[in-house]
């Protein structure tokens, strides 16, 4: 039998980290937000402007700069042989990266090396790390700099290093220059269960002065890495920044801010739901952390790291809920806390029927390799339109193929030797296996399928560097604003509702033309004009996610 030991273990974490640059590159955006973040990060990087975040040349105020500084910065050095999709991708897994780090270092500190060891792994094998580590959405490094926060707290409380208590103030800032007001928020529960932790414990007590001032020292390097730009912003622009800091901070609470998502109301089960999901395919280890926690605390064996990830999950739990606005990736941030819970609850002894199980994981990814191998090979080319699960099978021929091949031929030798390894090491590693087929054929088979290049192109004909000053749009939304703005067509005029009806109607003596977005504003226009071209962003959802181009009528 090939053993689980160290060297295995640490094997195992190169090839974590290695898949985590899998499919950087080899796809399209997809809609609505990778087009929207793609092109704020672009127009960071060309205009230079690091304090308000611009998209298509407006001031983008809904989230702070962090992630789009940092992409900018990424695109100066990889823009040119990667172009922006690829570099903002990038960013995503580089973040990403930096969580995963983090949670590394909350393991060692909490769990014994084993379980730590496990606790790395499945925050990598997560839905919620795999999907957001490789998505265009800056909610990622809001998750990266909490954890790190959380992880020097935990060093500076639990492992006696206050030194640690500045590094965690600087992550502190660096929170609120990636999610606002939310990132430190998000923090507290987790630095107050530490803290009143440290308290309490009378060996690690140190002179009250001496404690005050590593916490000055804390609130010193959060100010240092949060204050300037905070500054910067309200001298810039004071409405605005009254406009980030309660529109997206109190009135998105609330319910009342208009930006979506809203009127969730409390929802004790939403989040709760959410986790179950963010959780797979170990979901049932988090669904066990609390029969562990009692029981070892029944039977006098309580262990310091069960209270500790009880505050962080609840408190963040009840911030969450407390809101109005509910979106799944809110909870992302606490992610590693699920994941150490749920190592903490690997039983000492596995059980023959689990190791049965965990031998099982090899022949599911093989079977999901030859489904996308042999599938393609079968139902022919793709044709317009397909059913949904039709859209996720790469070409029979395409790179994405060929990759399914690949990653399928491992997964059989895998399964051929799962009796020769470990069970936890070969569930791990057909895990590995299944997260790199999605990353390199379904992934780029989807994006592939919804494109909308072709039409892009058909627009840059329609729209020529001739004839751009005679058109305007109106009612653009994001989605479209980031398209138009990735693809060059940044110099169209934004023009009232009223105006717009005069153009259609030849009244308007510099526009013969508008370019609309989103369907409910070609219904306010009121006109009856037939687009002379429909643009769908999302080939599976048009309505919103499309382009008109409207004309006036020819003159007699």
């Amino acid at each position: 039998m090939i053993n689980d030991t160290p060297r295995l273990h640490r094997w195992i974490l190169l090839l974590v980290v290695a898949s985590c640059f899998l499919g950087i590159g080899n796809r399209g955006l997809f809609v609505p937000d990778e087009p929207r973040e793609a092109a704020v990060l672009l127009e960071m990087s060309q205009r230079r402007d690091f304090v308000v975040p611009h998209l298509a040349n407006e001031p983008f105020v809904e989230k702070p700069p962090l992630y789009y500084a940092v992409g900018a910065m990424l695109y100066d050095v990889l823009g040119a042989p990667l172009g922006v999709e690829a570099v903002a991708v990038l960013c995503s897994v580089l973040f990403g990266l930096g969580a995963l780090l983090s949670v590394a270092v909350l393991a060692r500190r909490w769990l014994d090396p084993d379980r730590a060891w496990l606790a790395v792994v499945l925050y990598a094998l997560s839905t919620a790390f795999l999907e957001h580590s490789h998505y265009i959405r800056s909610d990622i490094a809001l998750a990266s700099m909490v954890a790190a926060a959380i992880a020097c707290f935990s060093e500076a409380y639990a492992g006696g290093r206050r030194g640690a208590l500045v590094a965690g103030g600087a992550f502190t800032g660096l929170a609120l220059l990636a999610k606002g007001l939310l990132g430190p928020a998000m923090i507290f529960p987790a630095w107050a269960a530490l803290l009143v932790r440290s308290l309490r414990r009378e060996e690690a007590r140190q002179p009250l002065a001496s404690l005050a001032i590593w916490h000055l020292a804390a609130l010193l390097a959060f100010l240092a890495f949060s204050l300037p730009w905070l500054i910067a912003f309200y001298v810039r622009d004071e409405a605005l920044f009254r406009e980030w800091l309660i529109n997206n901070h109190f009135k998105r609470a609330a319910g009342t801010a208009g930006l979506g998502h809203d009127g969730g109301g409390l929802q004790p089960w939403f989040y709760l739901l959410t986790a179950l999901g963010d959780t797979l395919p170990w979901t049932p280890l988090l669904c066990a952390w609390p029969i562990a926690a009692l029981r070892a605390r029944r039977s006098g064996r309580s262990r310091p790291v069960d209270p500790f990830l009880c505050a962080w999950i609840v408190g963040v739990l009840i911030l969450l809920t407390a809101s109005s606005t509910k979106r799944n990736l809110y909870l992302l941030p606490l992610l590693p806390a699920f994941a150490l819970a749920a190592a903490s609850a690997w039983p000492a002894y596995v059980p023959l029927r689990l190791q049965r199980l965990l031998r099982s994981a090899p022949f599911l990814t093989l079977s999901f390799g030859l489904v996308l191998v042999f599938a393609p090979l079968a139902l022919g080319p793709l044709e317009r339109p397909a059913p949904r699960w039709r859209t996720f099978l790469p070409e029979a021929g395409s790179g994405a193929h060929l990759a399914a091949v690949i990653i399928a031929c491992g997964a059989g030798a895998l399964a051929a030797m799962q009796r020769r390894m470990d069970a936890r090491a070969s569930a791990v590693s057909a895990a590995l296996l299944g997260n790199a087929l999605v990353l390199t054929a379904t992934l780029p088979a989807k994006a592939a399928y919804l494109d909308p290049l072709p039409q892009i192109a058909e627009l840059r004909e329609k729209l020529s560097p001739d004839a751009e000053l005679v058109y305007a749009s109106y009612g653009l939304g994001e989605l479209q604003r980031g398209w138009l703005y990735l693809y060059g067509f940044d110099a169209l005029d934004s023009v009232s509702l009223d105006r717009a009806r005069a153009v259609l109607q030849g009244k308007d003596p510099r526009y013969r033309g508008i370019l609309v977005g989103r369907k409910n504003s070609l219904e306010e226009l009121g006109i009856a004009v037939s687009p002379v071209l429909e643009v769908s962003l999302d080939q599976e959802k048009k309505g919103n996610s499309a382009l008109y181009v409207l004309e006036r009528p020819a003159s007699r």
